[in-house]
């Protein structure tokens, strides 16, 4: 995700939707929500 938001030369602030995979296996669903929860870290809630 944040490869796409640097190739896109935008800022992380513009990011409004986010479409998870969503397998529903508790170790799949942990890591993806840990890396967008790493992504958005430091931004502001809108």
């Amino acid at each position: 995700m944040d490869m796409a938001i640097k190739e896109a030369e935008i800022d992380v602030t513009c990011v409004d939707y986010i479409n998870a995979h969503g397998t529903s296996t508790p170790y799949n669903d942990k890591i993806e929500t840990t890396a967008i929860k790493r992504l958005l870290r430091s931004t502001p809630i809108r």
